[in-house]
């Protein structure tokens, strides 16, 4: 019998195109490559108008014949129906029963499958790795899919710091997440998780400029002491407040105080001249702030520039950078591993994209930015991070009142501190919080 990915001429529900031509959709995209190297080999294919349609959600059924196809097994004609909504002559009749005589699939405690519904990354991931047979440790996780999560992460497939679980699995998705279990399954071992910049020599001068919106905006940028080109580092960057900038966050929040590999970017906000600053324009949509981009942009530069850990990006800010830091953490969720917030106040939150870890510091006797502020950033990050009520009493050295989540998702707990005695109004930040914030970061 003809391998699957041969047999059936719309893989994914999809019709024959030509081996030879490029996919209309796909240049440049995150996932061109394996997406290339899959229709190359005749697992996949695309739609009549020669497009692959990247991001769009897979179904149950569509993965399923993806990984048989994949793995290389072949399905087998079955007679009887092997769950009540799969019956014969059902188009992927025979790939759903005979992954589940295999032990690939299950479906759900009715009995069904529900071929067409849409996929999510644990159950996909799940899917793929017993299609692959990979071996799969026991971590300890009363979370079913954490042991999945672990083994995607470890080989450097998808950080499990990245999305949510049931965030839906993508075509491009798909298509990485095969390819990868390929190379694992021929001995060669997936890329490991670092930036362009650790193919590259150090430069001679650190960046202090990146265009933002046509205009040029300035940071700093301090290379910790222990940082090495090939060696893929911490990205840390701090935010300053409404009456401060760049230069005087980059001295007074110590946050190279970093042991390790890490290096440190300390944005300016806008107007760079005058008493006060802001990190948005007029009109600017909570999903859409001017520093989200420049964010963006200094993390582009620094990657291709210097080696840097996609899984290990931080945040902090005070003040007005704590609020900014509050929303750039919930935008940019799969992109930051954790957050550091002092003193922040509340926004209208943006759509989150991904669970962060994160510290939080308030005075309750802060009379700039109210107490019950903080309290509105913290449930805000508890719900993105998915945490249960469980709380423990979080140690630290600097005589807070700190409570830790502990039902979080994975790598994402939250901690909340009350300090006391600072001076300016309640609203100085703590001489301790650079030192808490480097300690949580060590116990992600």
């Amino acid at each position: 019998m003809k391998k699957i990915g041969l047999l059936v001429l719309g893989l994914l529900g999809l019709y024959y195109t030509q081996i030879t031509l490029a996919f209309d959709d796909i240049n440049n995209h995150r996932y061109q490559t394996p997406i290339e190297q899959l229709k190359q080999q005749g697992i996949l294919q695309g739609y009549p108008d020669n497009t692959f349609r990247p991001d769009q959600s897979i179904t149950r059924a569509e993965l399923t014949k993806v990984i048989l196809s994949a793995a290389n097994l072949e399905p087998l004609h079955e007679e009887e129906s092997c769950f009540k909504d799969i019956n014969p002559g059902q188009r992927f009749f025979d790939i759903i029963c005979t992954a589940k005589g295999l032990g690939i699939i299950q479906g759900y405690p009715n009995n069904t499958f529900q071929p067409e519904k849409t996929i999510t990354l644990v159950e996909a991931l799940k899917i793929a790795i017993l299609g692959f047979k990979m071996n799969v440790p026991e971590n300890g996780s009363p979370l079913w899919y954490a042991k999945y999560l672990d083994f995607a992460h470890q080989h450097h497939i998808f950080s499990k710091f990245e999305r949510f679980p049931e965030q839906n699995m993508t075509r491009g998705m798909m298509a990485h997440l095969a390819a990868n279990l390929i190379q694992l399954q021929t001995g060669t071992t997936p890329k490991s998780s670092q930036s362009k910049g650790c193919q590259s020599p150090q430069p001679s001068l650190t960046p202090d400029t990146v265009t933002v919106r046509g205009q040029q905006r300035h940071f700093i940028t301090k290379l910790g002491t222990k940082y090495q080109q090939t060696q893929p580092a911490k990205l840390i960057f701090g935010f300053h407040g409404r009456t401060s900038d760049h230069q005087s966050v980059a001295s007074y929040y110590d946050l190279d105080q970093e042991e390790g590999n890490a290096i440190f970017i300390y944005p300016l906000g806008l107007p760079e001249e005058g008493p006060q600053r802001n990190r948005r324009d007029p009109g600017d949509k909570t999903k859409a702030l001017r520093d989200y981009e420049l964010f963006d942009a200094i993390k582009e530069l620094i990657s291709e520039q210097y080696c840097i850990d996609p899984d290990q990006i931080y945040v902090a800010g005070h003040s007005l950078g704590g609020r900014f830091t509050s929303m750039l953490n919930c935008a940019r969720g799969k992109e930051i591993r954790g957050v550091g917030i002092v003193g922040g106040s509340p926004m209208p939150f943006p759509i989150c994209n991904g669970p962060s870890a994160a510290i939080i510091f308030h005075n309750p006797a802060d009379k700039l930015a109210s107490f019950a502020g903080g309290e509105q950033i913290r449930n805000a990050i508890i719900k993105q991070n998915q945490c249960g009520p469980k709380t423990e009493h979080y140690q630290n050295n600097a005589n807070m009142e700190c409570i830790q989540y502990t039902e979080c998702l994975p790598g994402a707990p939250v901690v909340f501190c009350k300090y006391f005695g600072e001076t300016s109004q309640g609203h100085m930040r703590p001489s301790q919080a650079s030192s808490m914030m480097q300690k949580f970061r060590t116990e992600l």
